[in-house]
């Protein structure tokens, strides 16, 4: 292993922001693609299946439908994306995507085969998944020059420190079940959806939401209370960048359970 690619392996942060330059070192190999065809069957809108997954187990996913077609597959636009993401460390977007699609298996075995093959430690691995073939892709990156971002501007995605709910997620769970009992909400209160994921951006200034969007699940006392001490002003540990606290993006999913307790993730 040459000096620059250790360094490459040393340095490697796992899905950096599009504001970080980076290197990469590739390999690619495809194989017949035996495992995922019953999903495809199942799911004959599905056009092909982009994952991601590292040494670290984090997972994400984005489906292409066959519904949309365009020139140029990578181009961005405005009002509408050509595929839906899913974040499979969220337990949130689990939810959505074994609800619409059912869930989806990694190639363990070749995926195993292909990191000892070639990385051993550290690498990044993007699969594409076609009824006919999966190819994959390692990468090893390197971080370079940060570009400059005034993080009291931009809204951050992925971050050095993830935010927190001040007493964690124990003390958020108890504060809604709480907010429940005090309100008498329950199951029987003709809550048509017991599952809620909201998405929120919090503030890197003062601790405290500056949106809440419910984006899954319907409208309800029961989804207003849980906003209601979801907007608690300073109630979240602020997101850090650099070493500084910076505004980002929050997906929150709640499920209350028949005995009033709430399944928390975010």
């Amino acid at each position: 292993m040459n000096k620059a690619l250790a360094f490459c392996i040393i340095c490697l942060g796992f899905f950096y922001l599009p504001s970080f330059a980076q290197i990469e070192v590739k390999f690619d190999t495809a194989f017949t693609n035996t495992s995922s065809l019953k999903y495809f069957q199942t799911n004959p809108s599905i056009k092909k299946i982009v994952f991601y997954t590292n040494e670290a187990q984090y997972r994400s996913l984005s489906i292409y439908p066959k519904t949309i077609w365009q020139a140029k597959e990578n181009e961005n636009y405005t009002n509408w994306k050509n595929y839906e993401s899913y974040n499979l460390d969220f337990e949130g977007d689990v939810y959505v995507l074994e609800k619409k699609f059912g869930a989806f298996q990694f190639p363990e075995k070749e995926i195993a085969i292909l990191i000892k093959k070639i990385c051993n430690t550290h690498c990044d691995i993007r699969g594409i998944v076609t009824p006919d073939s999966i190819n994959l892709q390692l990468s090893y990156t390197c971080v370079t020059i940060p570009v400059d971002v005034d993080p009291e501007v931009k809204i951050f995605e992925k971050v050095e420190i993830i935010r927190d709910y001040i007493g964690g997620t124990k003390k958020l769970k108890s504060n809604l079940e709480q907010a429940l009992n005090a309100k008498k909400i329950s199951l029987t209160n003709n809550i048509q959806d017991s599952v809620l994921i909201f998405s929120a951006v919090l503030s890197g200034k003062d601790s405290s939401m500056e949106r809440v969007e419910l984006i899954e699940g319907n409208y309800s006392p029961f989804s207003q209370a849980m906003m209601d001490i979801l907007t608690i002003p300073k109630s979240w540990t602020p997101s850090l960048q650099g070493g500084r606290a910076v505004r980002s993006y929050l997906k929150i999913f709640i499920r209350l359970q028949k005995d009033n307790t709430i399944i928390l993730d975010y």
